[in-house]
């Protein structure tokens, strides 16, 4: 059973029964089901659980579907079970059971292996099939309460009935949904036991039983001195929010809320909130989020007992006398045989708290989200397949229009035509990269958002597995894309020049990869990245060494030079490839020459003892955007409700 209680509104919730929320302010409802997220007392008998903690006594589904698109939806569902129930309530081995039994509830067992996908001509689910997504979602962490954010919203009636028997499937559980509902809808309003209606400002209009038929509302308003009579041919819904509508309520000269808080229904209402938590206090509360005294109400086991019996498929055994349970189940509290579970309180020891807040370790958090990635990549053949397109056409581009100039190297026009053919090649495709990720990364941001409001996993973990994600894909994409290109080219054939320069342009990639996820993560939206993204680019390419030489750049711009992964990348495929040519040398015109590598050094103040430094200075900037993905999703958040 769930007690809210916030300033001038109490209510309860009790277990196994299905509640809408409905106002005659449109956008009234949805705002109000935040704080009933968070602020509450939950009573059970000998256990008081806290939302810090993995054992999730309540989940919030919102309006839209925010998942890897790219999963099945049995893979959407098993990576929410692992990481929101903890192995020893669930393990690993009966996860899939457990599963499969909460696709049954909501009616997804045909669709298990059904990629989620963008939907409509796109392919994937449809938009019905995405809301009972989103429901099942929150049931696998085996809540007790789940509040559904408008689950019936842009559906059309059969679609919204298919939704709505997947709400009452879930009540059938024994668990406890609350529901905001904007469509003055007879048929998904009888879907319902009981209603809560708010007036603008949240404050209670009537709250209890609809009745068959929503007889119970009807009876209670029209009770009301002055309200229109109610016609036996009107839809319900629609009537109570016409009489209850503030223009109604300023016509009779009344304040719906001043006549509930006198009625009888509200009078019983709070006889029943003052039996089950008898002590509470509002400042108890906010310390402690539980009920103080005595008089602590029996909740309902059956969704303890339904995750027991799935997970251990008919060997479960659930008491129904005494309300134990045997077996595991998920974060909805099954318990084993009589015993108490307590867990500290939010002022309390705030490491073991730490501890907590997640229900796997931080190397089972990492290889889930790793493994959900990877395998989003595999299947992203829009994204994946379009860069290694790029790539192949690019080398082939590159290497048609310097065709065998690799080993010219006997003239400036020569060597400058290597140097044109270097600087295309590390900028272009990088580039590439850049602008790409981009999108990836600002649709797994909205992922992100809502499975951190889950507490799924660590922030950094997401980061990590982002990042880490990338890299085999970019070194095939670099491999691709070096091949071609060297040998079109003709640099020098030895396998120590090829490895160095296969081995820059790599991290070329990298940089540029991890560079477009980290202004993608700082700023709030496509356009700021792009343009943040760009002007960088743009200030590499003009500070690079390539246009303008490093002894013709002046002294207050050298931090542009040496600030720059585009200068080593390039100072490193160079001086490998020339750097340590003495046997070869230049015509400089008028008879006088100088051998290659010499006229490396002095021209681009490129020596040829660098590479080896290179790589590590290209391994910080990697870092160093690394580290602004890792600040960009644990210290900003552009999520807008």
């Amino acid at each position: 059973m769930l007690h809210v209680r916030m300033e001038w509104r109490s209510h309860m919730w009790r277990a196994g029964g299905s509640y809408a929320i409905k106002s005659p302010h449109p956008v009234l409802p949805t705002p109000l089901l935040y704080p009933y997220t968070h602020t509450h007392t939950h009573t059970h008998t000998h256990t008081h659980t806290h939302t810090h903690t993995h054992t999730h006594t309540h989940t919030h589904t919102h309006t839209h579907t925010h998942v890897t698109l790219q999963a099945t939806v049995e893979e959407a569902l098993l990576f929410s079970a692992r990481l929101r129930v903890s192995s020893e309530l669930l393990p690993a081995a009966n996860a899939k059971a457990f599963v499969r039994h909460m696709m049954e509830v909501v009616e997804l067992g045909p669709l298990a292996h059904r990629l989620i996908g963008w939907g409509g001509p796109s392919g994937g689910l449809s938009t019905e099939a995405r809301k009972r997504l989103t429901i099942a979602v929150e049931l696998v962490a085996n809540p007790s309460i789940v509040f559904m954010d408008e689950p019936t919203t842009g559906l059309d009636a059969r679609a919204a009935g298919l939704v709505m028997r997947a709400v009452r499937n879930t009540v059938a559980t024994g668990r406890t949904v609350v529901c905001t509902i904007h469509q003055p809808n007879r048929d998904i309003m009888d879907n319902f036991d009981e209603l809560l209606l708010l007036k603008p400002g949240g404050r209670t209009i009537f709250f209890g039983a609809l009745g068959e038929k929503q007889t119970s509302l009807v009876s209670y308003l029209s009770s009301i001195s002055g309200v229109g009579r109610y016609e036996p041919h009107m839809n319900p819904a629609e009537w109570m929010l016409e009489v209850t509508s503030p223009a109604a309520e300023a016509g009779l000269g009344l304040d719906f809320a001043q006549v509930w808080e006198a009625s009888q229904q509200a009078r019983a209402a709070n006889q029943l909130i003052e039996e089950h938590c008898g002590g509470y206090s509002s400042a108890t509360a906010a310390n402690r989020g539980g009920c103080d005294g005595g008089g602590n109400a029996a909740a309902s086991k059956r969704p303890a007992a339904a995750a027991a019996a799935a997970a251990a498929g008919n060997g479960g055994k659930v008491a129904a006398a005494d309300g134990d349970v045997e077996a595991g189940g998920g974060g909805g509290g099954a318990l084993k045989g009589n015993q108490d579970f307590e867990v500290d309180k939010v002022g309390g020891n705030e490491a073991a708290n730490e501890t907590r807040r997640y229900a796997q370790l931080t190397h089972v958090q990492l290889w889930l989200v790793l493994h959900r990635a990877l395998v989003s990549h595999c299947r992203n053949t829009t994204y994946n397949g379009m860069r290694f397109t790029i790539a192949f056409a690019l080398a082939w581009i590159l290497g048609s229009l310097y065709w065998g100039r690799g080993m010219k190297r006997n003239s400036i026009v020569g060597l400058m035509d290597i140097m044109g053919a270097i600087f295309s090649g590390v900028l272009f495709l990088p580039m590439t990269n850049l602008m790409m990720v981009m999108p990836q990364v600002m649709a797994e941001r909205a992922v992100f958002y809502r499975e951190k409001a889950s507490g799924m996993y660590r922030p950094a973990v997401f980061a990590a597995a982002q990042g880490l994600a990338e890299m085999p894909f970019v070194f095939l994409e670099s491999i691709l894309y070096v091949v071609i290109m060297y040998c079109t080219i003709h640099f020098e054939f030895t396998s120590e020049k090829a490895l160095w320069f296969w081995l820059y342009i790599w991290f070329a990639l990298m940089i540029c990869t991890f560079m477009g996820m980290g202004f993608m993560s700082m700023t709030p939206n496509m356009p700021a990245a792009i343009a943040s993204g760009s002007a960088l680019v743009l200030l590499w390419n003009l500070f690079c060494g390539f246009l303008i030489y490093r002894k013709d750049i002046k002294p207050w711009y050298l931090w542009a030079y040496y600030g720059n992964p585009i200068t080593y990348i390039i100072y490193g495929c160079v001086t490998t490839q020339m750097g340590d040519v003495w046997d070869e040398h230049v015509d400089l015109g008028n008879g006088a020459a100088m051998p290659v590598a010499a006229y490396v050094r002095d021209t681009f103040n490129y020596e040829y003892s660098m590479r080896g430094w290179i790589v590590l200075i290209l391994i910080g900037f990697m870092a160093v955007f690394r580290a602004a993905t890792y600040l960009g999703i644990t210290r900003f958040s552009y999520q807008s409700r």
